[in-house]
């Protein structure tokens, strides 16, 4: 399958806008401390394989982690918590969902 034309993309980009939202994030450092606050989490994002694979596994004392089926970001604001769903090989990515 060849790359998609410029229109063919632009249409793409605007469908995947619409089905996924976005899970926004600052980092807060006070020194070696490192904190997050969370500006927006969308209940349906993407997250691509390298973020989900450089988050830290549950127990260790960070702000955010993965266990591969979960992701869990703990903010000074919230916390917000989303299963890991179908990866999407073309976008490089997974979808992921607030659990009902």
């Amino acid at each position: 399958m060849g790359r998609p034309s410029a229109a063919g993309w632009s249409s793409y980009r605007q469908r995947m806008s619409e089905a996924y939202g976005e899970c926004v994030i600052s980092t807060l450092r006070e020194g070696s401390r490192v904190r997050l606050r969370i500006d927006r989490a969308d209940p349906r994002i993407l997250i691509a394989r390298e973020e989900l694979a450089s988050l830290a596994p549950p127990g260790w004392d960070c702000p955010a982690t993965s266990d591969g089926e979960t992701v869990r970001v703990h903010g000074e604001n919230r916390t917000v918590f989303y299963r890991v769903g179908r990866y999407l090989p073309d976008l490089g990515c997974y979808e992921a969902e607030w659990p009902d």
